[in-house]
């Protein structure tokens, strides 16, 4: 059976792995003049954009150091982009904390199930949804 930390681990990795090549293509593909597809299911499925639709637009203009653009295309693109900056250090938390210790990932999800966190969080969520329904995104 695979623990928790394991688990964990490889979440990160896949996410950390899966959202650099994403952006790598993504400003490949808006280099060269290419459209990225549409993945989001909820967009295609109903036509309404998700709370995240435009996050990679937007983390491409953080990279572009736009920020004011990025903030109005969608504010999650920002968020994932200091989720990339720390992917690696959650990673060595995860690899070099003793097994019985919490690791730096514990100790932000702690934080994230406190009702003083989530609950403005999930607010945000569900304005920027609206937001993004506003403009059409």
């Amino acid at each position: 059976m695979i623990g928790k930390r394991a688990q964990r681990k490889a979440f990160l990795l896949f996410l950390s792995f899966g959202g650099y090549g994403w952006i790598l293509w993504s400003l490949f593909a808006q280099s060269s003049g290419e459209n990225l597809p549409l993945l989001c299911p909820i967009k295609r499925i109903t036509g309404i954009p998700c709370p995240s639709c435009g996050s990679t637009r937007s983390l491409v203009k953080v990279l572009h150091g736009q920020l004011e653009d990025a903030f109005l295309i969608n504010p999650i693109g920002l968020g994932l982009a200091i989720g990339l900056v720390l992917a690696p250090f959650l990673l060595v938390s995860e690899f070099k904390t003793a097994a019985n210790k919490p690791t730096l990932s514990d100790k932000i999800e702690a934080v994230f199930r406190k009702k003083l966190v989530y609950v403005p969080a999930l607010i945000f969520i569900v304005l920027n949804w609206v937001w993004n329904i506003h403009k059409g995104l």
